[in-house]
This record gives C-alpha cells, sequence and structure tokens, in this order.
C-alpha cells in the first residue's frame, strides 16, 4: 500500500494531479452523449452519457469549497469580491463571446430562428437558463448547467463566510436525507418533483461536503486509512460505471442519489491516494490536456455537430459512417483542437489576469 500525505499537506494543496483526469472522463461522457449514429453496444450504460454532467458538478463543489477553506485558514478571513473576480474571468469571457458570436452569425446570416434566439437572449444574459420554459429556442443548450453552478456560487461563498463552514455541512447532511426521504417517495408526490428540480444542487454540494470532511482532521485520517489501498480507486469506477450500466429506466430518485454518493467515493479516492492505479491513465498527458480544455469543449462542441456529421458522408464505408463510435472520435478531436486554441489564443489571457486574484 502507498503512503498518502498528512492532513497538513493536504490541506495546503491547491492543485490535485488526478482531477483533469475525472474531467475528462467527464466531458468524454458528455461527447458520448451528444454523439449520433447506431450504438455499437447494446447495454444501458451507453444511454447514460448525460451523467458526465452530474460529476462535473460532484467535483465543482469539492474543489471550490475546498480553495475557499485554503483561503480562510491562511488569511484568516474569505474575500467574496476576489473569489467573484476569479469566476468572472474563468467562466464569462468564453460564455458571453460565444453567445455573442453566435448572434452575429445569426443577424450576418438572417437566420430564420433570430427573433426566437432573441426572446430567450435574456435567459442566456443572467445565467437562468435552467428555468427556461421548456418551449423556449436552445440556441445554447449547454448554459443550462453553468447557470446552475452560478447561480449556486452566487449564494455559497457568502453562506460559508456568514456562518463558518460547518454549520453550512450539517445543513447540506439535512438536505441529502430529506432529498431521501423524497425520493422514497414519503413527502409526496409534489415533493419528490420538487426535489427532482433541485437535484444539481444537490449534487454540487455534495461535492461541498466531501471538501468539508476531508478539510476536517480526525475525519480525515480515518479515510486516509480506508483509501490507503491503490485499488479503492479503481473499485469505486467500476462500481460507479456497473451501477448506472444496472439500472433499467431513468436513473431517478434513490438509484440518482447513489449514482452521485458513488461519484463522490471516486473522487476522495482520486484526491486522498493521487498514487492509485487509475493514476497511469488519468495522469496521461492526453487526458489531461482533455481535462483542461473541459470547459471549452463543453461549450463549444454542439456547434461541431453539423461539422461531424460532414466529415462522416465523406466516408464510403456505411458501418463507419453510422457508427456512434465514429462519431463520437471525429467530434472530440475537432472539439479537443478548437477548445485547445479557444484556451491558448483568447482563455489565457484572462486566466493570467485570474491569477492576480489568486491565494498563492
Amino acid at each position: 500500500m502507498r503512503t498518502i500525505q498528512s492532513f497538513e499537506g493536504f490541506q495546503s494543496q491547491k492543485h490535485f494531479l488526478l482531477l483533469d483526469g475525472i474531467r475528462a472522463i467527464a466531458i468524454l461522457a458528455v461527447l458520448w452523449h451528444h454523439s449520433s449514429g447506431q450504438i455499437f453496444l447494446n447495454w444501458e450504460l451507453f444511454g447514460r452519457g448525460y451523467l458526465g454532467v452530474d460529476l462535473f458538478f460532484v467535483l465543482s463543489g469539492f474543489l471550490i469549497t475546498h480553495l475557499l477553506i485554503k483561503e480562510k485558514r491562511q488569511t484568516g478571513k474569505i474575500s467574496l469580491s476576489k473569489f467573484y473576480v476569479r469566476r468572472t474571468l474563468r467562466i464569462f469571457p468564453l460564455y458571453y463571446g460565444y453567445l455573442l458570436a453566435l448572434l452575429l452569425w445569426a443577424f450576418v446570416t438572417q437566420s430564420p430562428n433570430l427573433e426566437a434566439m432573441l426572446s430567450s437572449l435574456p435567459y442566456y444574459l443572467f445565467y437562468v437558463s435552467n428555468w427556461m420554459p421548456s418551449d423556449e429556442y436552445l440556441i445554447f443548450y449547454p448554459a443550462w448547467s453553468l447557470a446552475v453552478e452560478e447561480q449556486f456560487y452566487l449564494v455559497w461563498p457568502a453562506l460559508i463566510l456568514a456562518l463558518g463552514f460547518y454549520r453550512p455541512a450539517l445543513a447540506i447532511v439535512g438536505i441529502l436525507v430529506v432529498s431521501i426521504c423524497c425520493a422514497l417517495g414519503l413527502f409526496g408526490a409534489k415533493a419528490y418533483d420538487i426535489n427532482q428540480i433541485l437535484v444539481p444542487y444537490r449534487t454540487i454540494l455534495l461535492g461541498c461536503l466531501v471538501a468539508v470532511a476531508l478539510n476536517t482532521k480526525t475525519i480525515y485520517e480515518k479515510l486516509a486509512k480506508l483509501y490507503a489501498n491503490p485499488l479503492v480507486a479503481v473499485f469505486f469506477l467500476l462500481g460507479t460505471v456497473g451501477f448506472i450500466g444496472l439500472q433499467s429506466g431513468p436513473i431517478v430518485g434513490v438509484a440518482q442519489l447513489s449514482v452521485h454518493l458513488l461519484m463522490a467515493a471516486f473522487l476522495i479516492a482520486c484526491v486522498l491516494n493521487e498514487d492509485n492505479y487509475l493514476k497511469p491513465v488519468l495522469a496521461l498527458s492526453w487526458v489531461r490536456l482533455i481535462g483542461i480544455v473541459s470547459y471549452g469543449i463543453y461549450i463549444l462542441h454542439l456547434q461541431l455537430w453539423g461539422v461531424t456529421s460532414k466529415i462522416l458522408s465523406f466516408i464510403p464505408s456505411p458501418d463507419l459512417s453510422n457508427s456512434r463510435f465514429t462519431f463520437f472520435l471525429i467530434m472530440t478531436v475537432l472539439s479537443t483542437l478548437v477548445a485547445y486554441i479557444s484556451f491558448n489564443t483568447y482563455e489565457r489571457f484572462f486566466l493570467k489576469l485570474k491569477k492576480n486574484y489568486e491565494v498563492k
């Protein structure tokens, strides 16, 4: 078994080696979900790629909360202004740049959807597209998850600044208990429906709870013993994938919460023991590259759907041109390339500014 770093070493850690690899898993699942063509294996698992967004939520909640705890410990306070500046410089430039590009293209080409696009624009401008009526024209579908995160992080840092870290953590435990009860139908159908609407926020909260738990010395030391074996990360990854694949029909309620708990357990394994048996894959340079530019991939990939279809039309083999796996590979390569260019020619300028507001 490998040695896990001390609690003090974990507390001071800012970058986690395997998190980019986890981001890569999440975005590849999303790309698969949005790929076209015949499924090459008839297994429920291959229809669950949308759960990659849930993995992003858990990871986001953990990392941002961990960095806030680190800031509070090092400086004695949390600067809300610096937090929001960092968040703005990371998220806004590509988000609003892409939205502007979509609108300009619609004006130039006189798109027949222009009127519908303009009517839905306020939802995107103010990060509330997740509350958009279902019959509205979706010009920027991935924005719904970004809206969830921005709404959450508008409140979460201020909440922990006012109440500390442990009282919100207890509240999260309460929310999870209530969610289980709702999922079991104990509070009636109305409560169940409300719970499903709030699931994305709950998923981020779960990641926040992981961060608070791991930044508590007694919990950290107990989990360090449980996760010391490098096989544990493999176990939880396979357990998550296997559980997802064994579900029939929509994954909701208790099954959905179980998936999120398994994701959290997998995340803990990769954070606590970076020298686990998944490291040779998750730390590969090209895997980490996909993770590093995953935000750009997520924003831009649907615009490359048509390009991918066009490329496939030139493939003479019917088996290849109608293969979902082929579509996925081409769209992954194109999306990664475009996101890499965006990251290095556009986003990097704002990321350099962001460093001026980070805790060292």
